[in-house]
């Protein structure tokens, strides 16, 4: 924030401040916590303002309902579990940001997040670990099912059989934390900081990019069996059996649907998995940074360009030199050319599948990588499918995982089209 945009917010602070501690300064105790719920449904107002500077002084005025010194908090912080409830709520719709982050930090002052349910929130660049010396934050047994804590910092906190179950910890410091009996299933791991964690009982299984020293001291459940305290660096490592990403709409036809079985039983024949983010696994906010979760650890991509938009009649490019009509032609899904592009940054393997009538974007490049177009779903061509199929999936063996190889730093802000429903 610029030295304005700071002298706004004190402006907005000292209002604020001012209507409630003049409303209790000379109330007895249960006219106080009356006024207390006054207040605090004047703070909630606040977070809904438009003005920027509003919002960032109810997102600082939370915290005074955690602390019992305080006209918000005396009498055993009466509102201290609904304001969690509002921040939790607020960083479920919140983009990364000065106002994402003020409300993640104030979960630090709140008494306790012991079972917590912080599932899907935005907790990026937040801070949750100890500060100066104190106690550790409380947060075992929290839920962060799905939760962004990318760059994040739990130091020394208290996180023992929490659940990060599928969570983004890119870059998350658990330096010192207690992650015992800690559940990261399915989480991604790349580049989280472990040294000095307490990780006897911690399950890794399905997780992606778990530090190869971890890895080594994890058994056949995913469970770790090492040393209490874990001392060693972080790392990635590259899958077992290779992983590819299924790039496809989010509703099918029947002829669709029969199409995508029929080739993930040419993968599994083939010894492959398949991993795939389905319409009801995405995010409020962040969803390409869901897609690059889960990719990270693919060493691959199959694109299956379905026919999404019908165009019986139009115009191509109207308004230009290259205007033509178009007709009877099909669009497939935007995520299709997101998610390609996502993976030619990653420099996978990539096969494209197209039906018959599919046109533009990556579709109509003859460079993309291995292709089959005008596929026929009521009568396709099985061999050829398969003996392509077969081809890529030997490069796909060769590549080993994206996170193994030069990652870009990281997915463009997600457009407000995609933070829609998959299309």
């Amino acid at each position: 924030m610029d030295l304005k945009d700071i002298g706004t917010l004190v402006t907005a602070l000292g209002v604020l401040l001012g209507a409630v501690i003049g409303v209790l300064k000379y109330l007895s105790f249960r006219d106080k916590q009356l006024a207390a719920q006054t207040a605090f449904r004047t703070v909630v107002d606040s977070l809904s303002s438009s003005v920027e500077g509003q919002r960032l002084g109810g997102a600082i005025l939370l915290r005074r309902f955690f602390d019992p010194k305080t006209e918000l908090g005396e009498g055993r912080m009466p509102y201290a579990r609904e304001a969690v409830d509002v921040i939790v709520a607020l960083l479920r719709e919140t983009e990364p940001g000065n106002f994402q982050k003020l409300l993640a930090d104030g979960l630090l002052y709140a008494p306790s997040l012991e079972g917590a349910d912080l599932q899907r929130t935005n907790l990026q660049n937040a801070y949750l670990g100890r500060k100066d010396g104190g106690k550790a934050p409380k947060l075992s047994r929290a839920d962060f099912y799905r939760a962004d804590l990318s760059a994040a910092s739990l130091k020394g906190a208290d996180a023992s059989r929490a659940v990060f179950y599928q969570a983004r910890l890119h870059n998350t410091i658990f330096r010192g934390a207690d992650l015992r009996e800690a559940m990261f299933f399915g989480a991604d791991l790349l580049g989280a900081e472990f040294k000095g964690a307490r990780l006897t009982g911690a399950n890794f299984d399905h997780a992606r990019n778990v530090p190869p020293q971890i890895a080594e001291l994890v058994d056949k459940t995913g469970v770790y069996n090492g040393p209490e305290v874990f001392e060693a660096s972080t790392q990635s490592r590259a899958a077992d059996r290779p992983q590819i990403f299924l790039s496809k709409p989010g509703t099918l036809s029947v002829l669709q649907q029969e199409f995508v079985r029929q080739v993930t039983t040419f993968l599994d024949a083939e010894q492959i998995d398949v991993a795939t983010v389905d319409r009801s696994d995405y995010p409020n906010v962040g969803a390409v940074s869901e897609v690059r979760r889960v990719l990270s650890g693919c060493s691959g991509a199959l694109v299956l360009g379905f026919r999404q938009l019908e165009v019986s009649k139009g115009v191509w490019r109207a308004g230009t030199e290259e205007a033509r009509e178009v007709e009877h032609v099909a669009l497939p899904t935007t995520w299709n050319h997101v998610e390609a592009g996502m993976a030619a940054m990653a420099g996978l393997p990539t096969l494209f599948l197209v039906e018959r009538g599919v046109i533009d974007g990556v579709f109509a490049l003859g460079d993309v990588g291995h292709v089959i177009t005008d596929v026929d779903l009521a009568r396709p061509n099985h061999p050829e499918i398969r003996r392509r199929v077969a081809a890529w999936c030997n490069s796909v063996r060769e590549a080993g995982p994206a996170s193994t190889r030069h990652q870009p730093p990281g997915p463009p802000p997600d457009p407000n089209p995609l933070q829609q429903a998959r299309s």
